[in-house]
């Protein structure tokens, strides 16, 4: 994964890194956004950007890819 030099863990931000939590646990983006106290559409583009970061194509291969490294 790639590192910032803004002090993020690997690259994320504190609140993709939340979004990233509950993907781990399988939330569908209306549970994170309630769960996180945000709208779904911010949800999305969190989730979106995770995916652009890791150049992944899916939800799926998020979590595969960054459940044992963070």
């Amino acid at each position: 994964m790639h590192t910032k030099n803004d002090g993020s863990a690997n690259g994320f931000t504190p609140r993709q890194i939340e979004v990233l939590k509950c993907l781990w646990q399988g939330k569908r983006n209306k549970a994170i956004a309630d769960e996180l106290h945000m709208r779904e559409s911010t949800v999305k583009v969190h989730v979106r950007h995770i995916m652009l970061k890791l150049h992944a194509d899916n939800r799926t291969q998020v979590v595969s890819l960054t459940l044992h490294r963070l």
